[in-house]
């Protein structure tokens, strides 16, 4: 099993190195300072004893973005599995997968699934409540253990394209951060604005990810159709 794990991983190495797919440098640039400038406005257009309004309400103006961003990884991800033209199963699942995923998260965010599926932990009583500061701390560390466990399971698919683990790399960092952040310290204005910030980067950053696969996986639709 070892074995056939390192030979796909080596295979996908060697697909990786026949994309050419453009950096994108400029763009790149331009869409992290458009970030910053729009963290920067939400601060802006906060009331001074409430820097944190459009950070922490769901309704604010960083949970509308990130929303929309991870629902923006959900087009190219689905997108991504409607071009794929190949008879490996494992890449195909990768964007379907994706693709739900991405788009369940996108309505977690509006929607407060991840809260409500809490309340419903804290009536079951898994775990002791004193291990946690609140019950949607377990459900958080979920999905970053989930995430972990199938971006290992998929390594072979994430490194036959150029860009996409060390963006979608970047993007489970800021997650980490944000999720420290929220486990470790306490509430306070300073704190939320931070940790909403890092998972925005870390929504945008995805957003990326899934762009770089949908252009990877349109080089090679165009490509087999030229054949």
């Amino acid at each position: 099993m070892i074995k056939n794990y390192t030979n796909a991983l080596t295979r996908a190495i060697e697909h990786r190195q026949k994309l050419k797919i453009p950096a994108l440098n400029t763009a790149f640039l331009a869409a992290n300072f458009f970030l910053i400038v729009y963290v920067v406005i939400a601060l802006y257009v906060s009331p001074k004893d409430n820097l944190e309004r459009h950070f922490q309400n769901e309704n604010g103006a960083i949970t509308a973005l990130s929303s929309i961003a991870l629902a923006m990884a959900c087009g190219f991800a689905g997108t991504s599995y409607s071009l794929s033209k190949t008879s490996i199963k494992a890449k195909k699942l990768f964007w379907l997968i994706l693709s739900i995923a991405f788009g369940f998260f996108s309505l977690d965010l509006l929607l407060e699934v991840h809260e409500e599926f809490g309340k419903l932990l804290s009536l079951i009583k898994i775990v002791p409540k004193s291990a946690f500061r609140n019950w949607n701390d377990i459900v958080i560390i979920l999905y970053g253990a989930m995430s972990i466990l199938f971006f290992i399971y998929f390594l072979p698919v994430l490194l036959s394209y150029p860009k996409l683990i060390e963006l979608i790399g970047l993007a489970l960092v800021f997650y980490i951060i944000h999720t420290a952040i929220d486990l470790f310290l306490a509430k306070t204005s300073t704190s939320i604005i931070i940790e909403e910030t890092f998972k925005l980067f870390s929504a945008a950053y995805l957003t990326g990810a899934m762009y770089f696969g949908l252009r990877g996986n349109i080089f090679i639709y165009s490509s087999s159709e030229n054949e």
